[in-house]
């Protein structure tokens, strides 16, 4: 190959050069039809050198001589070369930590979250009739598997994953439907 470059503008222009059959190579600059792959020439002379490069032997860059050429037309701008600069360093932005609430205020919310089973109690314990076989054999596992559920869905709230939950939560799903259809029917024959 024929490089000519210019150190000014750092533009370059490079002309393969074929070589025959006896292993003579020949190059000719025509410069109306170099024109098209010349860089931009300027009042300063170009670099001109030789590259030879092989598969078997190191490669050979070898500079000739410095020509000047008359001033052509500077290069036209396209808009996309700004893709071709160097860019400025992209910084990254990592989301900082994620603040943990008071703990006072965590235990207010505990408690507002807990109240509703205060309350269910609390009216439970107003009615008149009694549940004498609430820890009989049929109804103890199904009132286990409740709480049980209310125990996955704190833990899930404190320290466990979605898909963690969602697995565990199907498994208990099936388990309290199979005991609470035991309790229903031992309470519709101990009705009958």
């Amino acid at each position: 190959f024929i490089r000519f470059y210019d150190p000014i503008t750092k533009e370059e222009g490079i002309q393969p050069i074929r070589v025959s059959a006896t292993g003579k190579a020949k190059f000719d600059l025509n410069v109306p039809k170099a024109l098209s792959w010349l860089p931009p020439s300027t009042d300063s002379p170009l670099d001109v050198s030789l590259i030879v490069g092989s598969f078997k032997h190191a490669p050979v860059h070898q500079p000739l001589f410095k020509v000047t050429l008359p001033p052509s037309q500077p290069a036209p701008i396209t808009p996309d070369e700004v893709h071709y600069h160097v860019q400025p360093e992209i910084m990254h932005t990592f989301r900082p930590e994620q603040k943990v609430p008071m703990k006072g205020l965590s235990a207010i919310f505990t408690l507002a979250t807990l109240s509703p089973w205060v309350v269910l109690l609390g009216l439970w314990l107003q009615i008149p009739h009694r549940t004498p076989k609430l820890f009989s054999h049929q109804i103890l596992p199904f009132v286990a598997l409740l709480a049980a559920t209310e125990v996955l869905l704190v833990t899930y709230w404190t320290s466990l994953k979605l898909p963690q939950v969602l697995t565990y939560g199907a498994v208990l799903s099936l388990l309290t439907a199979a005991a609470g259809k035991r309790a229903l029917s031992a309470v519709s024959e101990w009705r009958a």
